[in-house]
């Protein structure tokens, strides 16, 4: 264990544009917390947006400068989910999030919001956890537990690539929408 917990190394991806209505600051103010519990957990955010240089200095002030990399827009997200360890989005708003169905595609299990579509893709406690907004503390629990469970996390990671296969593929999206006006 390190001096201040244990020598856990993880990685927890956030893919948003950053702008205020995805959550940063509260996603922020929870890895606070998760690096008290776990100071090797690192926090990479992919996107861009008129947020980054606000959210670079809360990050700075924070004591996260070395916990926290923003990557900036990125095209190979799918080869970044695959070496990360946990999805976390904490939008105050949000329709369906492409960004969380590539994490279930990817195998990711995921801390959301619960808000928008977030909880009509993922299950709660199966493929990862719906946490309410504007809440860093029951965001950073949640965080934390993943993190620091491995049996957890292969779980809800195989749960959540079997719940997006059997969902949210092209094809199965298809044939609900045929299904649907079929029936109208």
């Amino acid at each position: 264990t390190c001096r201040d917990g244990p020598c856990v190394r993880r990685l927890v991806v956030c893919v948003a544009s950053l702008r205020q209505k995805k959550g940063h600051t509260h996603l922020l103010a929870a890895f606070v917390l998760v690096r008290k519990r776990i100071p090797g957990a690192r926090l990479l955010l992919v996107g861009e947006g008129p947020e980054r240089a606000s959210l670079t200095r809360e990050s700075e002030q924070a004591g996260l400068a070395r916990g926290v990399v923003f990557a900036g827009y990125r095209g190979d997200v799918a080869a970044i989910l695959a070496r990360c360890d946990l999805f976390v989005l904490a939008s105050l708003e949000e329709g369906m999030p492409n960004a969380l169905l590539e994490a279930m595609a990817a195998g990711l299990p995921s801390v959301v919001t619960d808000v928008g579509g977030n909880a009509e893709a993922l299950v709660d406690g199966t493929t990862g956890y719906l946490v309410p907004r504007d809440d860093p503390g029951a965001l950073a629990a949640r965080m934390i537990e993943i993190l620091l469970n491995p049996d957890l996390r292969r779980a809800q990671s195989e749960a959540a690539r079997r719940r997006y296969e059997a969902s949210f593929t092209l094809d199965k999206m298809t044939s609900a929408y045929q299904a649907l006006y079929e029936r109208l």
